[in-house]
């Protein structure tokens, strides 16, 4: 697999157990990823949504950590109510989230870009051996690097 770009890094984000910890960049309990959706009504905004393993929320790490334009934290505190898990049971749970562009650096991967349907599967012949990205982290090895400046 090739190397990534790091512009990808831009779309991670961290939770944590409060806005304490968020702002000292520390008990990091998972890491997310942003996403935005399309309204329906073309002048309105995109609505953005935090994405996590739901594991992460019921383990108590609900406040939302995002880079700061010109450097630092933004932490944003969400409660686990605010979080809503997959109807089936899978391990996913998102929450809408509110985020000043002028304010934060982020990026947010467009549902209808980055997320593989069936329907969207199908013309890309997408079979055993094909190479996919999971944003995360691997908790035995939590690396050095910061996506914060």
């Amino acid at each position: 697999m090739s190397r990534l770009p790091d512009s990808y890094l831009e779309y991670v984000l961290y939770l944590h157990r409060s806005a304490r910890h968020a702002a000292g960049g520390g008990h990091r309990g998972g890491t997310g990823f942003l996403v935005s959706e399309v309204a329906d009504d073309p002048v309105a905004e995109p609505s953005l949504f935090a994405v996590t393993a739901a594991h992460v929320i019921d383990d108590g790490f609900s406040v939302v950590s995002l880079n700061r334009r010109g450097g630092g934290r933004l932490a944003i505190e969400l409660r686990r109510e605010d979080w809503t898990r997959h109807p089936a049971g899978d391990d996913v749970a998102v929450a809408r989230i509110n985020l000043d562009p002028v304010q934060t650096h982020f990026r947010a991967m467009a549902r209808d870009e980055w997320f593989l349907t069936p329907k969207s599967s199908k013309p890309l012949d997408i079979g055993v051996g094909d190479q996919v990205v999971l944003p995360g982290r691997f908790v035995s090895h939590a690396g050095r690097r910061e996506i914060y400046r």
